[in-house]
């Protein structure tokens, strides 16, 4: 994510995916998960690449993933029409209770054509609301509690200007790109296990093989 320098966790993960590729003759791909437009810009793309550099690790292809906003956003419509995602209109008070409870909210069960009404208001930067991906309320795994695909946030980007209002958050954004680019395994550290259900789930309801975890 270009929002800040790296650090030495981020050496680490670059290290291991070119010496995967190196090993494998795969290929590495140096992306950008932009999707962030209230924090992400130009001095940290320059930045990374320029430790990369230092590091002496280099790269096959470079991908930005707020390049692929528009295809996001198709894909996403496609999945509140499927009944994969809906729009939630609670506060983020009431999503954190219920989420504990591992209890559904109303907005769950809301009839798809309103969905997609409210859906098209977020395109157009109107509603404070946010797009859930439908798990399961009940699952141990409480990254499947329906989280959050996308939200909301009317600010300038530093590549796409003020052209977008709807922002992925990391479980969508990288779904899409890991699928998008090719990518056959993924390399993530401990912090991202508990995910790796809900990163399977989703591929699968985009209708996507789901790569090696």
């Amino acid at each position: 994510e270009p929002a800040g320098y790296l650090h030495i966790g981020h050496a680490k993960a670059a290290w291991l995916s070119r010496e995967c590729a190196n090993v494998y003759e795969g290929r590495m791909v140096l992306r950008f998960d932009d999707t962030n437009p209230e924090k992400c810009g130009w001095e940290y793309v320059e930045k990374i690449k320029e430790d990369l550099r230092w590091l002496g690790i280099d790269w096959d292809s470079e991908s930005f993933t707020s390049n692929y906003l528009d295809e996001m956003n198709d894909v996403v419509k496609r999945m509140i029409e499927q009944g994969f995602a809906y729009v939630c209109q609670c506060s983020k008070k009431k999503i954190s209770e219920y989420r504990k409870q591992k209890k559904p909210c109303e907005c769950r069960q809301m009839d798809i054509d309103k969905g997609l009404r409210l859906f098209e208001e977020l395109l157009n930067g109107n509603g404070n609301w946010i797009i859930r991906f439908k798990g399961n309320m009940e699952d141990e795994n409480s990254a499947m509690r329906d989280p959050t695909l996308f939200r909301k946030i009317n600010a300038e980007h530093y590549k796409q200007g003020t052209r977008f209002h709807l922002w992925p958050t990391y479980d969508f954004s990288t779904v899409f790109m890991d699928v998008k680019e090719g990518i056959t395994h993924v390399l993530r550290s401990k912090e991202y296990e508990l995910r790796n259900q809900l990163y399977a789930e989703i591929c699968k309801a985009i209708g996507k093989e789901v790569p090696s975890l």
